[in-house]
């Protein structure tokens, strides 16, 4: 798809992206993170269930060279295939290595409509089990029946942190 406009895809990596970055150059900051679905993907394909050890083991070493080559963290979409397949422990065991690194969690929740609170308190589960910065990305509620939900996710929220979990969140209407 670039290359139509003169950016031939190369980099197989992280270190690869920034260097194109760095040689096209940028009007603005750029900051990435590692993306959970990549990095499941590269391990177990799409495989709808739990990493084996080994499996998990190479998303940490990927991980790990992604933060080394300049990541500030982790990411994850966990509406989406195949992020939907992990659970708390494997998205804790990568947080842990985010944190390691100084960086932090950020995700699209599993899901902001019907099961909006317990996405929220999964999210925040990983965050805490991790002792890392959470941030919840593009916090609403789908669905007219589901809107007054976010006043028990911010209430949650500010548990959280009244628990001493740094999380940070942004919104738009919905």
């Amino acid at each position: 798809a670039l290359e139509k406009f003169g950016v031939p895809v190369t980099g197989r990596d992280l270190a690869g992206f920034l260097s194109r970055v760095e040689e096209n150059g940028v009007a603005i900051h750029v900051a990435s993170l590692a993306g959970h679905g990549t990095l499941r993907k590269r391990a177990m394909g799409m495989a709808d269930r739990a990493p084996t050890d080994d499996e998990l083991a190479r998303m940490a070493r990927d991980l790990e060279a992604a933060l080394e080559q300049g990541a500030v963290g982790l990411s994850s979409g966990l509406e989406y295939v195949p992020g939907m397949y992990a659970d708390v422990a494997e998205m804790t065991a990568l947080a842990r290595i985010a944190r390691a690194a100084g960086g932090f969690y950020a995700t699209h929740l599993r899901d902001e409509g019907d099961r909006l609170e317990e996405s929220v308190a999964e999210a925040i589960a990983v965050a805490e089990g991790a002792g890392i910065p959470l941030q919840l990305s593009h916090h609403k509620a789908e669905r007219p029946r589901n809107w007054g939900k976010v006043r028990s996710t911010l209430a949650m929220v500010d548990a959280a942190r009244a628990r001493g979990v740094d999380i940070l969140l942004d919104q738009y209407p919905y």
